[in-house]
């Protein structure tokens, strides 16, 4: 036993001394022995060669335990990572250690350590590395929970309340075999990393989140079993022939083997003689119950949300009050998920701490790890807080407000030098100047522009228009044909209910007049008088605008080829709409005929048949749209333009979405590089031009109103008066 020494809290030469005492007296009480934990109950989980492979089953096997699983990470991946830290020497080289020098990434590592969360641990084996006469880390290696045989090192001695190291099985794999690495060895606790979700004393091993979920996870294992042997039992049915008495054997042993190789395909048929009485197919009676089970299914895929907090995911939408329920749970669900990465960060930024020191010796301030997103606030929440809290002259404003404010609103940076766009609750403007602000009149050349988008939106519309008249006529002769032949095909009667029987002809039927309405729609949308009117009218009214906006009766050269590529943009966005509209109806007509579903249901269904409205509207319009913007683009590059302001016609308006691209860039003048790296960001990379190809993203009707750089100062300020109401209006 440790010698003990006596610590004096207070004065020595008072007369009462209060002692402590430096000696660690009791335990945590953890079952640790011989480096196994065994503290849970339930065997399958107590022994991790039994619980690694049951957790790897309901992670891979369950699509509601991976999508719980995804809800907690996921938000932590995506959040917002940052060091702070007094020191700018000891912040900047945290950054690198952390965010530029670890082999795989940063993110990798995250991503991986978060696993302790369905495992209840990771570990890593801390790789070094110098650089630039500095000690970094080279990687964080990955030890798989399989691999961990017992926590217990060379020596089975503890130090500092934990042992000396893990023994890890390598089981000879080619990585261990190709590095020469032993089946077994042992790896020191100061060389590890090591993450306990919910460690409780000296668990190690943590405690997975998928543990409060198996009894729910293993009842609807039971359940799907159930469930299929229904199906089956219910489903397929048992064929059978009656027959005269007194057949020979030759005849009996025919119709056997008759009876026995029934397949159901659309060349299947068999042929009887005067000896066959009877031939069917045999069902059982009374209900399958397959409703109920799918009641319990969902109960306890119910249960294992709540568990792990997220039952805001699994909410009915008939539930009353659900929304604001939801909204409780959502932010109670926050709240874990900033523990979660507040554990994350105090680990790291433990072995952070060590890592300085090694470089730099003690510091008096370590670099702290900040995730910010996670924790969802409303936006009108936030926006009236700050409202209120100015009004009250409570807060004061900075740059770094207007920094974050810009985040918040999506908005963007401000350009370097640009004047900001003062508000009349942050700033002490008066109404006056505001007013002035406001009343600042766009250019003639703006009001034309304006005027001349918003005759092309309106000829959009036309369009549109005539592409239902197109499709609609369809749809209504593809309705009453499938109600007809649900109606009149053949059924069965089960339980009390007429269904459909199967039947592989009219299946075949039913497809192949789906087939006829698309080619002839086909028709008349492609390589089509529609198609060519469309394209020859964006160019005469692109054109248009040119010539009236610069005023020079010049002629002006059309970019045929990239006008041709948009044009083959609509023909395949035309195909790729008339492949899947039709496939999901075909798909519904057999999901019908195999699962004999109700008549009065099929023909319910029938006369709903219509294909999605905004997929049709952005396969034939937007290519058009982005065809006008680019003829804009490329005739006032020619002329020098590098500035433009997003705008969208008057008509459209009320269409933007305050949290949009669209609205975030709205009355902006921007460079044209600057509008497409802000919409290829928002597009994960997918937008490369936004102002040649299909806008700030696919379905948006932004315009882009060309600035010439002599009238650069005067278009800002009208712009940002434009812009200024433009967020008042819809705050």
């Amino acid at each position: 036993m440790p010698k003990e020494t006596e610590i004096i809290v207070g004065k020595r030469d008072d007369k009462k001394k209060n002692k402590k005492s430096s000696v660690e007296i009791g335990v945590t009480g953890t079952d640790i022995f011989a480096g196994y934990i065994d503290v849970d109950y339930d065997q399958e989980w107590r022994n991790l060669s039994t619980r690694i492979p049951l957790i790897e089953k309901m992670i891979n096997g369950d699509g509601t335990i991976s999508e719980l699983l995804d809800a907690i990470i996921t938000p932590i991946l995506s959040a917002e990572k940052s060091i702070t830290c007094e020191d700018e020497k000891i912040k900047e080289f945290a950054k690198r250690a952390l965010f530029d020098e670890l082999q795989g990434g940063f993110e990798e590592f995250l991503r991986q350590s978060l696993d302790c969360v369905g495992y209840g641990f990771t570990v890593f084996e801390k790789v070094y590395k110098v650089e630039d006469g500095l000690v970094f880390w080279n990687r964080f290696a990955p030890r798989l929970q399989n691999s961990i045989e017992r926590w217990e090192g060379k020596s089975t001695k503890w130090v500092g309340g934990h042992p000396t190291g893990i023994t890890q099985i390598t089981n000879s794999t080619d990585e261990a075999d190709s590095r020469n690495v032993p089946v077994e060895v042992v790896i020191p606790w100061d060389k590890m990393i090591l993450f306990s979700y919910k460690k409780s004393g000296n668990n190690f091993e943590g405690k997975s989140i998928l543990r409060r979920c198996n009894a729910h996870f293993q009842i609807k294992q039971l359940l799907y079993k159930i469930s299929a042997i229904a199906a089956e039992r219910f489903g397929v049915g048992v064929p059978y022939i009656k027959s005269k008495k007194g057949l020979s054997p030759e005849v009996t042993d025919r119709l056997d083997d008759l009876v026995k190789n029934i397949r159901s395909n659309e060349q299947a048929y068999a042929r009887f003689d005067e000896d066959v009485k009877e031939f069917d197919i045999l069902v059982p009676k009374g209900n399958s119950q397959t409703g109920s089970i799918q009641d319990l299914i969902d109960h306890h895929d119910k249960k294992m949300y709540q568990s792990i907090l997220a039952g805001f995911l699994n909410l009915d939408s008939g539930q009353g009050g659900s929304n604001a329920l939801s909204q409780d749970q959502t932010k109670f669900f926050s709240q874990s998920l900033l523990y979660l990465a507040n554990y994350w960060g105090n680990v790291v930024e433990e072995h952070l701490k060590q890592l300085i020191i090694l470089n730099f010796g003690e510091q008096k301030e370590y670099p702290k790890i900040v995730f910010t997103g996670i924790e969802k606030i409303e936006l009108s929440d936030w926006v009236e807080a700050i409202t209120k809290s100015k009004q009250a002259g409570l807060l004061s404003w900075g740059d770094d407000d207007e920094a974050i404010l810009r985040k918040r609103l999506k908005l963007g940076q401000a350009e370097e030098g640009a004047e900001r766009i003062e508000s009349k609750v942050i700033v002490n403007e008066s109404k006056k100047e505001l007013s002035e602000k406001k009343n600042l009149k766009p250019s003639e050349r703006e009001r034309l522009f304006m005027r001349n988008i918003g005759d092309f939106e309106n000829y959009l519309a036309s369009e549109y228009s005539n592409v239902l008249k197109i499709i609609e006529p369809e749809e209504k002769k593809l309705r009453v044909d499938l109600a007809k032949m649900y109606k009149t095909g053949k059924t069965i009667e089960v339980d009390g209910q007429t269904r459909l029987a199967r039947n592989t002809k009219l299946e075949s039927d039913m497809h192949k007049i789906v087939n006829q309405m698309k080619g002839r729609i086909t028709e008349k949308l492609i390589n089509s008088p529609l198609q060519r009117r469309l394209f020859k009218k964006v160019k005469q009214m692109a054109i248009k605008n040119v010539t009236e906006n610069n005023k020079k009766l010049e002629e002006i050269e059309i970019n045929e080829a990239a006008l041709n590529s948009m044009i083959k943009g609509y023909v395949t966005n035309v195909r790729g709409f008339l492949f899947n509209g039709p496939r999901q109806i075909k798909e519904q007509i057999t999901l019908n005929m195999g699962s004999s579903v109700e008549v009065g249901l099929a023909v319910k269904q029938a006369g709903k048949v219509q294909m999605n409205r905004n997929i049709i509207k952005l396969s034939t319009i937007s290519h058009a749209r982005g065809a006008y913007n680019m003829i804009l683009f490329e005739e006032n590059t020619k002329k020098g333009v590098e500035f433009y302001k997003t705008v969208v016609p008057r008509q459209r308006f009320k269409d933007v979405k305050p949290n949009s691209k669209t609205a975030s860039l709205l009355w902006m003048i921007l460079l044209a590089a600057e509008i497409t790296r802000r919409a290829n960001k928002d597009t994960e990379g997918k937008n490369t031009n936004a102002m040649t190809g299909l806008n700030l993203h696919h379905g948006a009707f932004a315009y882009f109103y060309p600035v010439p750089t002599e009238d650069l100062e005067k278009e800002k300020e009208i712009a940002n008066g434009q812009r200024e109401e433009f967020l008042e209006t819809n705050q």
